[in-house]
């Protein structure tokens, strides 16, 4: 494998001042990719990647899903001993899925953007991969929170801010229906925008609901550290 970047150089989808890592690996094992970048002035900034060649390889991912509807889907990995195990170890599903051996089953209670970070074992070897689908709200004339679930990290006594989205309706109002907000945040029912100076480090795990009146609620859970 190898390091490669510019223009019509690199994968289509990869942004000009990028670089790509490719290549079809031949060994399996534990990399660190050191890489550093350089600008016209002279300028350079390193990091050091760790990467992980496995002999496993997941072939069918998660798939979108409905609110309120049955949802059942198996993942399938190839390669290793033929044996596999796996855990949701990063990530999360929607309320009402869970995991079992390699199928993720059950009934959605929520609507959003979802990541499952699955590590699938083989024998000695390992996988770690991300499985991101999406549960629709049910119905015509249903709203959707589009926002990812993960908002991601703040700082103590920093001013945050974070808006929130939903379709589609002309008139949404949010609110807090589980967990709690860190201390310092709040959210504006009218536009549904997080904001405010946290004054308490940790991990934050709170439901929030978009409602339009003639419409259902949908109400992913979204974190915030």
């Amino acid at each position: 494998m190898s390091l490669r970047f510019g223009e019509t150089v690199t994968s289509n989808y990869i942004e000009a001042g990028d670089a790509e890592i490719w290549g079809t690996p031949i060994v399996t094992g534990n990399f660190s990719v050191l890489v550093t970048v350089t600008d016209a002035n002279g300028n350079s900034s390193s990091n050091t990647f760790p990467f992980h060649i496995s002999t496993l390889a997941q072939t069918d991912f998660l798939q979108n899903g409905t609110l309120s509807a049955s949802y059942l889907q198996t993942m399938r990995v190839v390669g290793g001993t033929g044996s596999y195990t796996a855990a949701l170890t990063s990530g999360a599903l929607p309320v009402g899925l869970g995991l079992s051996n390699l199928t993720v089953s059950g009934v959605p209670a929520e609507s959003g953007f979802f990541a499952g970070f699955v590590t699938f074992q083989s024998g000695s070897d390992t996988l770690f991969s991300g499985n991101y689908f999406n549960i629709a709200a049910a119905g015509s004339g249903s709203i959707n929170i589009n926002t990812f679930y993960d908002l991601g990290s703040a700082t103590t006594g920093q001013f945050f801010s974070r808006g929130l989205q939903a379709c589609c309706a002309g008139s949404i109002t949010w609110s807090v229906t589980g967990g709690l907000l860190p201390a310092g945040v709040t959210l504006n029912p009218s536009t549904g925008s997080l904001s405010g100076t946290p004054s308490v480090s940790g991990v934050y795990t709170f439901t929030i609901r978009a409602t339009d009146g003639g419409n259902s609620p949908t109400s992913p859970p979204n974190s915030s550290r």
